[in-house]
């Protein structure tokens, strides 16, 4: 029988003291290393600056909405002290894609091609054939409707092989043959059409399945589009992403009445999930707002004229009401991410209708300068933007609200054969 002395009990327990104390230490540094920033993070070529240094020396003098002013009501947040850069993960898969089909209410199973997944929708016919087209893209765009048509019998990198597929109505022909003088025209008998609506219960029981397949939580931010009739509705969801409002990665969904009931007529958006990249250092919200005034206005294509005629009314400078700290869709060396940013909430005067105000949501990007390449315009660019990929305005939900540019503007949505 071995007697342990006390003075080794007491070592013995100190031993393991030390022991547990180093343990936990450990797992905290772990912790702090997974959260904070990389001590030198690799520098950021994000397009939407080299976009908006190109379009300064390409737009036309004209009158502009300008550049927002905080309003009365607005506070600025406390500076962070670094936001998250985040990739997509182009994690989509069959069974993925056939969870969202099923969601949208396909029956059809999908099928795999090279350039992605394709699914008709069974409930309609040619030539206004809905299906379900997910590219394998870098963020899975996918797209749901009849209004657009995608080649994925290739590999593709980006939704550049889709095109709108819409066709303008043509104009009834002239009847030919005049009536017989004389003669009386029938009048074609009364039919009664039946008014179809879209109630809140409906359209809820049609989105809601949609939102909770794409990761769409109820702390997104939903922006319901004025019906232009009580026939049709329509949502744009910008989800959370790493406990961040987002802007530019929105899931859009129309819904249209129809007999027997109310079905969706277009949806878009992506399945990809995102992954950190590395952590960057901002500015803060004035310094973002500063950036943002820098960057040129678009020209307005219409403006109000004065009363005299001559010219056009000055537009309302847009008053900022709201301002958050979260993340756009850009671009890093052409290559999608979700880049800090400063979202400013606006209201201005329409420029069109006296007395009647709009809201939109400006973003800029809020990386500090120390952690950009030098930017390069790039040749022929078009006007300043900060779409994560060159998709088509066709495809709804693809372009997101740049630097000095304002969302919602919910794009058409897209779907193909």
């Amino acid at each position: 029988m071995t007697i342990t002395s006390p003075d080794a009990i007491r070592k013995h327990g100190l031993a393991a003291k030390v022991a547990i104390t180093l343990t936990i230490l450990a797992s905290v540094l772990a912790l702090a290393a997974c959260s904070s920033r990389s001590t030198n993070p690799s520098p950021l070529s994000l397009g939407s600056r080299a976009n908006g240094i190109n379009a300064a020396a390409k737009l036309d003098s004209g009158p502009s909405a300008g550049s927002p002013t905080a309003g009365p009501s607005n506070e600025f947040p406390a500076t962070p002290a670094d936001g998250p850069v985040l990739t997509p993960t182009n994690d989509v898969t069959t069974a993925k894609v056939q969870a969202l089909a099923t969601a949208l209410g396909l029956t059809s199973p999908v099928v795999e091609k090279p350039g992605g997944w394709i699914s008709p929708d069974a409930r309609s016919s040619p030539p206004q054939t809905r299906f379900l087209i997910v590219l394998k893209d870098a963020r899975g765009t996918w797209t749901y409707g009849s209004q657009t048509t995608c080649d994925i019998s290739a590999p593709i990198t980006d939704a550049g092989s889709c095109v709108s597929t819409t066709v303008a109505t043509p104009i009834p022909p002239v009847a030919q043959n005049a009536p017989t003088p004389g003669a009386t025209t029938a009048s074609p008998p009364t039919r009664t059409t039946p008014t179809l609506s879209v109630s809140d219960q409906q359209f809820s029981a049609i989105v809601d399945p949609v939102l909770k397949n794409v990761g769409i939580t109820d702390s997104a931010r939903l922006t319901y589009s004025p019906a232009t009739s009580a026939s049709e509705r329509s949502v744009e969801a910008n989800p959370v992403v790493a406990d961040l409002p987002t802007v530019g990665i929105a899931t859009y969904i129309s819904v249209m009445s129809r007999l027997p009931s109310p079905i969706i007529d277009q949806a878009s958006g992506q399945l990809a999930t995102w992954k950190l990249k590395d952590r960057y250092g901002v500015i803060s919200a004035q310094d973002g707002l500063a950036r943002l005034a820098a960057l040129p206005q678009a020209a307005l294509a219409l403006c109000a004229l004065s009363p005299d005629g001559k010219g056009c009314i000055a537009p309302a400078t847009p008053t900022i009401v709201k301002t958050e700290f979260g993340l756009m869709a850009d671009t890093d060396n052409g290559l999608p991410v979700l880049a800090p940013a400063w979202l400013f909430t606006t209201t201005s005067e329409a420029n069109l209708v006296v007395g009647v105000t709009t809201e939109s949501l400006v973003s800029v990007s809020a990386v500090a300068d120390k952690y950009l390449a030098t930017p390069t315009p790039i040749p022929n660019s078009p006007q300043a933007t900060d779409q994560p990929l060159p998709i088509p305005s066709a495809v709804p939900g693809s372009a997101g609200s740049g630097a000095g540019q304002s969302e919602p503007g919910n794009p058409g949505s897209p779907t193909g054969n």
